[in-house]
């Protein structure tokens, strides 16, 4: 207690909400924060400058998510969120962004349902390009401690999409790539290194397995629809069961309301998942999110970060979902019944976590990754790929060299959320 009294005096002091606005002595403006963002350095992706823009984005894709693509409403709404983008860009709801003003798309660009561009920073999408149902476009790197990972140290890379490309249902392009013109990216594929035009890329991670042929790119919707079976815009899912009348009617109104407080957000998580004391609970979920029953999730510790399109398999009490404090959420996940998740957990976009598999404290599950039932995963822990396997332990070496200041918050932050160093 003497702890906190003293680091909020500091902060007093110095005139910000908290230590984590001030390197090297000096307070961190808007402007500081954006430039530390946008030149791809160590920043507080919860510095308040950045909290309250996300908010207004979020409030308009709740009501841009309500309507079809259909709707004149939608198209009128379309500029507003996505202020440097081509007015003929073409959008499947739901979709979900960081900003949208950083999203600069040319024309005859698609987008299809469930799309998640992360646009922390700027995301180029060529003209003539199309994208699949559910593909993730994440810009923000997260640290591989976790500490600092529950503390919101973050970097933004910027990702760039040529024209003319395609890329296939449930694939991730992580922060910092850029891919060609005239490339394909098979459904399911992680593009994790930058990819050069003309290319068939493929697998998680994505390589390259050939050029295309002129003939190729010339009738390349047909033909990338005729090698991928048709699954340009249907993501494949685990199927659901029937959902409570209670449940489907709390999950109605979340996924359909604004939010003007992450406390308004909490509150409407709790009565979703009936377990959440809000009173020493807080599980911030984003829209559009779904469980099978709700009662069934039970959470550890203080805190949790659920992104959005994530799907809670608990319909069956007898295999309840166990999740530890500070865990991180990734993207449109399915987590089956009877999974236990450990303290400091991160998992990454579009995983599968087959029903009773156990994550280990502080592992981090990869993009895209499927970890069968009945999988034990081990703590410290990179796992990748479909089935999972380790790629190699996380030690001291994969911590960031933080700021003094930023240190303390980034401290603070994970032992307030219910994690904290062995």
């Amino acid at each position: 207690m003497f702890a906190e009294q003293s680091m909020n005096n500091v902060e007093r002091e110095a005139g910000c909400e908290n230590l984590g606005d001030v390197v090297a002595g000096r307070v961190l403006t808007e402007s500081d924060v954006i430039s530390l963002r946008d030149s791809g350095q160590i920043y507080d992706a919860e510095h308040p400058a950045l909290s309250s823009k996300g908010s207004d984005t979020k409030n308009l894709l709740a009501r841009f998510n309500a309507l079809s693509s259909a709707d004149s409403e939608s198209r009128q709404l379309i500029p507003q969120i996505f202020t440097n983008a081509d007015p003929s860009i073409h959008i499947e709801p739901p979709f979900m962004c960081a900003s949208g003003a950083n999203i600069k798309a040319g024309e005859n660009v698609r987008i299809g349902t469930l799309v998640d561009l992360g646009d922390n920073t700027t995301i180029t999408i060529g003209k003539n390009s199309i994208i699949g149902a559910a593909v993730s476009m994440p810009t923000i790197v997260h640290p591989n401690d976790a500490v600092q990972r529950i503390g919101h140290a973050v970097k933004a890379l910027p990702i760039t999409i040529g024209e003319n490309v395609i890329i296939g249902a449930r694939s991730t392009v992580m922060p910092g790539v850029t891919i060609g013109d005239n490339v394909w990216v098979t459904s399911g594929s992680v593009v994790t290194k930058d990819v050069p035009s003309n290319s068939l890329v493929s697998g998680a991670p994505g390589r390259v397995l050939r050029s295309l042929t002129a003939s190729e790119v010339l009738q390349r919707e047909s033909a990338f629809r005729k090698l991928e079976g048709g699954i340009i815009d249907e993501p494949v899912f685990i199927p659901f069961k029937a959902q409570p009348a209670s449940t489907a009617a709390a999950l109605a109104d979340f996924n359909q309301a604004q939010f003007a407080t992450m406390q308004e957000r909490v509150e409407a998580v709790a009565k979703i998942m009936t377990s959440i004391d809000t009173s020493t609970q807080e599980v911030w979920v984003f829209q559009p999110f779904e469980v099978e029953n709700g009662a069934n999730i039970h959470f550890q510790g203080p805190w949790a970060f659920i992104n959005n399109g994530n799907r809670f398999h608990d319909g069956d009490p007898a295999l309840p979902i166990t999740v530890g404090a500070a865990v991180f959420f990734g993207p449109k996940s399915d987590i089956c019944g009877g999974v236990t998740i450990g303290d400091g957990v991160w998992i990454g976009a579009n995983c599968t976590v087959g029903e009773a598999a156990t994550i280990g404290e502080r592992t981090i599950v990869a993009a895209n990754t499927v970890i069968p039932p009945g999988t034990v995963v081990p703590s410290d822990s990179i796992v990748v790929g479909n089935p999972c396997r380790v790629m190699r332990s996380i030690g001291e070496e994969d911590k960031w060299p933080l700021d003094p200041n930023f240190q303390i918050e980034v401290l603070r932050r994970s032992a307030a959320r219910g994690f904290t160093e062995d």
